[in-house]
């Protein structure tokens, strides 16, 4: 059996939409989430916790818009990955990528069309977390955490292809990322941010 990892934080991305205080999230060895627990009064320790300062999201999922296969040499996927997504949308879905960010058809009849989250020919190269944390400081009255979840779950929930994915529930294999340097009072981005993976599925099967 896998050994698990346990991960904690200040806040959680829900899969409602909501915000979550002093999450434990638990992960088996492939990525998979065995248990997620928030605690309003305040951190509970535990043997092993790992605990990271900042808000803990889903992988994120850039499938709102297409896109050639071409314009994804190996370089360009490495920072797509490193920050913070988990999955790309294609015209058609591309096979034989083992590792991610994995490909998926774009469903982009259904998508959800906020201009942070679409991708096209000009902004391809630019990673979904940076385009939705460029668009919120240049645009204060932007909800983050609404585009945020619109990036995971609210995408996720559209696409049976990507059911597995979206959010932090136990069972799936959303990965797990960490938001350092945001504004946690106001819940806001800003230009002190960094993305970290703490864990990701190691495969799609």
């Amino acid at each position: 059996m896998n050994n698990t990892r346990k991960f904690g934080a200040h806040l959680i991305l829900l899969p409602d939409g909501s915000i979550g205080s002093w999450p434990i999230v638990e992960v088996a060895g492939k990525g998979t989430i065995v248990s997620v627990e928030t605690n309003p009064q305040g951190m509970k320790e535990r043997p092993g916790l790992e605990w990271f300062g900042g808000l803990m999201i889903p992988g994120l999922l850039d499938v709102a818009g297409t896109a050639s296969a071409d314009w994804y040499k190996q370089a360009l996927l490495n920072t797509h990955f490193s920050e913070g997504t988990l999955y790309i949308g294609l015209q058609e879905s591309a096979q034989g990528f083992n590792k991610p960010p994995f490909f998926s058809k774009s469903p982009d009849l259904h998508l959800y069309k906020h201009p942070a989250l679409v991708r096209t020919n000009l902004n391809f190269s630019v990673p979904l977390f940076r385009r939705i944390s460029d668009f919120c400081l240049a645009n204060t009255e932007c909800d983050w955490v609404e585009l945020l979840w619109q990036a995971s779950e609210g995408i996720a929930s559209m696409s049976d292809d990507l059911k597995q994915y979206g959010s932090i529930q136990a069972g799936k294999q959303s990965g797990l990322l960490i938001i350092s340097g945001a504004d946690l009072k106001q819940i806001k981005p800003s230009n002190q941010m960094r993305i970290k993976w703490l864990s990701y599925p190691s495969d799609k099967k």
